[in-house]
């Protein structure tokens, strides 16, 4: 999945790029650089490389609402998705559609000593699943799909650059996600033997970048 892997590097080189555009023209966006927003949220393209019975590179959304009760503390919501076109599960000469999501929770640690700039880094926990999808070959009848759940947990961090009071860049946030997923529903026949085992835990690589907005502002304490 050549093509996937270039478009994620595309969007990273243009997130950086119009970073530092916005950089160069908010020089007077920051005269109350001791201050930091109450709600923020942000969202964006994100990447992973995953196990699908093979190696497979995804493509997709991602999204986090924070609250900051202090100035270098931001309580998260992390949600993600991911999808590809498996090349190795094939039902009826059809490709299935791969999708993985990821719904997180928890601390992330700030720090804000530069107006500009505000590194994070956090330890993320809640749920993983995927879902396999394979369209039905009968006009009007149900699709053909299997998926799995379970725990999931992510550790990594990123960066964002204040570009206005209210906005800024996230130039990338890069996460290793663990997850523990077991089958739910599997609906592949006449056998799942295709699919990736489940049961057991899988480590997934992910990066993201995107655009923040900031509501309400505190002094700081």
């Amino acid at each position: 999945m050549d093509f996937i892997r270039e478009i994620a590097e595309v969007s990273m080189r243009l997130s950086l790029q119009l970073t530092l555009l916005l950089l160069m023209i908010s020089d007077a966006a920051f005269s109350t650089a001791q201050e930091y927003p109450i709600v923020e949220f942000s969202g964006g393209v994100s990447y992973s490389h995953a196990d699908i019975a093979g190696p497979a590179n995804m493509l997709g959304w991602h999204i986090t609402f924070g609250m900051n009760p202090a100035r270098s503390l931001r309580l998260v919501g992390d949600f993600s998705e991911q999808q590809v076109r498996s090349s190795t599960i094939v039902y009826n000469g059809t490709r299935s559609k791969v999708k993985d999501y990821e719904y997180v929770w928890g601390p992330q640690f700030v720090y804000r000593r530069k107006p500009r700039v505000a590194p994070f880094a956090h330890a993320l926990f809640g749920v993983a699943a995927r879902h396999y999808t394979v369209p039905s070959t009968t006009p009007g009848g149900p699709d053909i799909f299997a998926h799995d759940f379970g725990f999931a947990s992510v550790f990594g961090g990123g960066m964002d650059i204040n570009v206005a009071h209210h906005v800024a860049i996230r130039i990338i946030q890069a996460d290793v996600s663990f997850e523990h997923r077991n089958w739910v529903d599997a609906r592949f026949t006449p056998s799942i033997a295709q699919l990736p085992s489940s049961g057991n835990w899988q480590v997934r690589p992910r990066i993201a970048c995107g655009i923040g907005i900031r509501f309400g502002s505190r002094s700081n304490r």
